[in-house]
């Protein structure tokens, strides 16, 4: 979107007046134009991944349905994996922040409790 910048001068007649208002009204209705065609893509985008989410959820069920447990231990399995994986990440976050905070800076003390319940909602 461009932005016109429109220098505030001293405005002499009617016709003048007219003319600003026309090129703000065209300048408006293009940046709408371009908001209305952003809008479309981002609708297209969010129904392609609706699509994905629907056929991930078909294939589930077909899965459930065919008694395929392996997949879903396997699932399982993985998904531990992540979150052992996330633990370990978001502990040594934590220790590099506390190693290149400023000395002077605020600090927030997290404490053991708060520790264990983060690593509880996973």
């Amino acid at each position: 979107m461009s932005k016109k910048i429109i220098k505030k001068k001293s405005i002499k007649s009617g016709e003048e007046i007219l003319n600003l208002i026309l090129e703000n009204n065209i300048t408006l209705q293009k940046n709408l134009i371009e908001t209305s065609d952003e809008l479309k893509k981002l609708n297209i985008k969010v129904t392609e991944m609706l699509d994905i989410f629907d056929k991930a959820g078909k294939t589930f069920d077909e899965s459930l349905e065919k008694g395929t447990g392996n997949d879903l231990l396997e699932l399982e399995k993985k998904l531990s994996t992540l979150i052992d994986q996330n633990r370990v990440l978001a502990k040594g976050l934590l220790l590099l922040e506390r190693s290149v905070r400023p000395e002077n800076s605020p600090k927030k003390t997290i404490s053991r409790e708060e520790t264990e319940e983060s690593e509880e909602s996973f």
